[in-house]
C-alpha cells in the first residue's frame, strides 16, 4: 500500500510545485519521460534523474495518460536484471552472514557447554584435593609410608585441578570474546 500511497504523494507534490511540464504536448511529454527514464536507469543513484522522471510520470498521471512503457522496455528489461543480479547477491551475502552468525552461536553454545563441565570437573577435583588434604593431615600423624603414597595422590590431584582450571578459563576466554 506504501508504494500506492508514495506515488500519490510524488504527484501531488509535483502539482504543488508548479506543475513545470504542463505545457508540453502529450508527444513530448512521452519522449521526455522516455529520456529522463533511460538516463535514471544510466545513473540510478542520480536524483535529478530520479526527480525529472518523477515529476514527468506524474504530469502523465495528472493528463490520465500512459506512459510510453514500449519505448523503454529493453532499458526496462536491463534494469529489472541488474537488480535481480543484485538482489541474488545480497541473498549470498546475507546466506554467508547467517552462516557465520549459525556458526558462531553453535560454537559459542558447544564452548559454553564445555565451559560449564569444566566447572563441575574443577568443582569436583577441588573436592577431591581437599579430602585428600584432609586424609594427609591424618595420616601425618600417625603413618609416614601412607603419606608418602596420599602425598603424591594430593599432587596428582593438584596438577588435574590446575589442568581444569585452564580448560575452564580458556572456555571463559573463548565466551568473553564472542560476547
Amino acid at each position: 500500500m506504501s508504494q500506492f500511497e508514495d506515488a500519490i504523494d510524488r504527484t501531488a507534490r509535483y502539482a504543488q510545485w508548479g506543475r513545470r511540464y504542463k505545457l508540453l504536448a502529450d508527444g513530448e511529454l512521452g519522449r521526455r519521460w522516455a529520456e529522463a527514464f533511460r538516463a535514471r536507469v544510466s545513473q540510478p543513484n542520480s536524483d535529478n534523474f530520479r526527480l525529472a522522471e518523477e515529476d514527468l510520470f506524474a504530469e502523465h498521471q495528472l493528463r490520465r495518460i500512459r506512459p510510453p512503457y514500449e519505448e523503454v522496455s529493453a532499458d526496462r528489461n536491463r534494469l529489472v536484471a541488474e537488480v535481480i543480479a543484485k538482489l541474488k547477491e545480497l541473498d549470498q551475502q546475507q546466506l554467508a552472514i547467517l552462516r557465520a552468525e549459525r556458526t558462531r552461536h553453535s560454537d559459542r553454545s558447544a564452548c559454553g557447554k564445555r565451559l560449564e563441565r569444566a566447572e563441575k570437573a574443577v568443582l569436583s577435583a577441588r573436592l577431591r584435593v581437599a579430602k585428600q588434604r584432609e586424609i594427609v593431615q591424618r595420616l601425618s600423624r600417625r603413618h609416614s609410608l601412607q603419606l608418602i603414597r596420599a602425598r603424591e595422590l594430593l599432587e596428582d590431584l593438584e596438577r588435574s585441578l590446575a589442568r581444569c582450571v585452564e580448560t575452564r578459563d580458556h572456555c571463559a576466554s573463548l565466551l568473553w570474546r564472542w560476547s
